[in-house]
């Protein structure tokens, strides 16, 4: 993950209604963010072209 979540939860539940929405809407940003940037990663990685030589390569990393 790019950013560290689950700060806004880390706090007792002391404070006002208004600091709990607002640090669940921060929280949310923050996972969409995330969501955002998988995304994106996955658009970049289906672009990619892959030849028999590198999946052979990627095969023999995964399977030793």
């Amino acid at each position: 993950m790019k950013q560290q979540l689950g700060l806004e939860f880390r706090r007792s539940h002391q404070g006002s209604f208004t600091q709990h929405a607002q640090a669940a809407q921060e929280c949310f940003r923050a996972a969409m963010r995330e969501l955002d940037s998988v995304a994106a990663s996955f658009v970049q990685l289906s672009e990619r072209r892959c030849g028999d030589e590198k999946f052979n390569e990627i095969l023999l990393a995964l399977i030793p």
